[in-house]
């Protein structure tokens, strides 16, 4: 499999996996990501220069850092109390609270999907995951557009552990895109009980 080909010999970078959570906000925070691992992305793949969109942008993180440094970003949420509290950080210009799935974008209008997959959509290896939501990424996608999906290889919860990283590349690579790169992150604070995280960058198939 190619992501594990990909995992193996991936580069791996220490963070010190700090996050930024809104001051009233007390929901789950082990889905956000890391603003090191953001700005590392930003330089590594050169985002600033393109057009961006966080399709399930939970408390705003990606937008915000993006915006902040003069980039492009629009995030969406589905989840109103993630977006509320995102607005307490991220300008209401970028952000929307709706389902991405309904909402009308022009196709071909961003150059990078930049976002993270729900992990407990692919707790059972059993249960076919809906690929409408990777056929909206490939119309919403310019010709040489590109995904960065942060992820991490495995969620433990409530005593239960699986696979995350690898069944979403499956899922993306069975819905006409193909794995391009893996970098590790070493998180000097867990996310998701663990240490260690992905991003994982898809081109067109």
């Amino acid at each position: 499999m190619r992501y594990d080909l990909f995992f193996s010999t991936a580069e791996s970078i220490k963070t010190d996996g700090k996050i930024v959570v809104p001051s009233h906000y007390t929901g789950e925070t082990n889905f956000i990501i890391p603003d090191q691992i953001v700005n590392f992305c930003i330089n590594k793949f050169s985002l600033l220069k393109y057009k961006i969109l966080d399709p399930m942008c939970g408390l705003g993180t990606i937008p915000r850092i993006i915006n902040a440094l003069g980039g492009h970003c629009m995030g969406i949420e589905i989840n109103e109390n993630r977006f509320n509290a995102a607005l307490e950080l991220v300008n209401k210009t970028y952000l929307m609270c709706a389902d991405y799935l309904e909402v009308e974008l022009h196709e071909n209008s961003f150059h990078c999907i930049f976002t993270s997959l729900p992990f407990d959509w692919f707790k059972n290896s059993d249960t076919k995951i809906d690929p409408k939501y990777v056929i909206k990424f490939n119309k919403l996608l310019t010709d040489d557009g590109f995904i960065l999906l942060d992820s991490i290889p495995f969620v433990i919860r409530a005593g239960e552990k699986w696979a995350v990283a690898s069944k979403q590349c499956a899922y993306l690579e069975a819905n006409g895109f193909i794995l391009d790169k893996v970098i590790r992150f070493k998180n000097a604070i867990n996310v998701d009980c663990s240490d260690e995280s992905v991003i994982m960058k898809f081109s067109f198939a």
